[in-house]
């Protein structure tokens, strides 16, 4: 045999065992491997998967922020509050008193109609 027929049977089976491995892989059930460590892999069934994943959905709680006694730290848990923008907010609590309604926040260099409705339904002044 010449040597580019030899060359074209390996390729032939090269690509053959990609091809079958591809197909044997699409197959495989992925989601059934839980990863909890590095170099540690512990089966596991998809089901439980799924409970783990709604549970955690279930905990999760929206975070509500009193404008006039929010701490910086809390403050920057709202969406879009950097640390300068918390600062803001509380130097103008500091300035001007606690917040008499929400729509007063709108005040605070930063804070744009945008901003203001991304973090309305998280933040709250008293009560």
């Amino acid at each position: 045999m010449k040597k580019a027929g030899l060359a074209l049977i390996a390729i032939t089976l090269i690509f053959s065992a990609f091809v079958g491995g591809f197909f044997l892989g699409r197959n495989y059930n992925h989601s059934a491997v839980n990863i909890s460590a590095v170099g540690s892999v512990q089966p596991t069934s998809a089901t439980e998967d799924t409970t783990q994943a709604t549970e955690a959905a279930e905990v999760t709680v929206p975070l509500i922020v009193d404008l006039n006694t929010a701490t910086l730290e809390q403050l920057t848990a709202l969406p879009g509050i950097g640390e300068v923008l918390a600062q803001r907010i509380i130097d103008y609590r500091t300035q001007n008193g606690p917040f008499e309604s929400i729509a007063e926040l709108a005040n605070v260099e930063g804070i744009g109609d945008k901003k203001l409705e991304a973090i309305l339904e998280n933040i709250t002044v008293g009560g």
